[in-house]
C-alpha cells in the first residue's frame, strides 16, 4: 500500500532523475552514461551469483533514455573517481 503523505519508499523515478542530473549537471550524466561498470551480487547461503556491464544510465542513439542500472546488493567500488 503507498505512503499517504509520501518519504516512505526508497523507489524514484530513475528517469526522472537522470533527466535532472543531464541539465543540472551534463559531465556526470556523460560519465554515468558512458562509463560501463561491473555489477555484482553474490549470496553464499543459498548459493547464487548475478552478474552484469554496462553503464548505470543506458540511452538509444538519439540519447533518449533506454535503461537505468540499479542494485542494491552491488557495492563493488568499480567506479572511477
Amino acid at each position: 500500500k503507498a505512503a499517504a503523505e509520501g518519504g516512505e519508499s526508497v523507489f524514484a523515478d530513475g528517469f526522472s532523475v537522470a533527466e535532472t542530473l543531464r541539465v543540472s549537471c551534463p559531465k556526470a550524466f556523460r560519465t554515468l552514461s558512458e562509463t560501463n561498470r561491473r555489477f555484482r551480487s553474490i549470496d553464499t547461503i543459498n548459493g547464487w551469483h548475478l552478474e552484469a556491464s554496462g553503464p548505470v544510465i543506458e540511452t538509444w542513439g538519439d540519447g533518449s533514455m533506454r535503461a537505468i542500472r540499479y542494485n542494491e546488493l552491488d557495492k563493488l567500488p568499480d567506479f572511477p573517481s
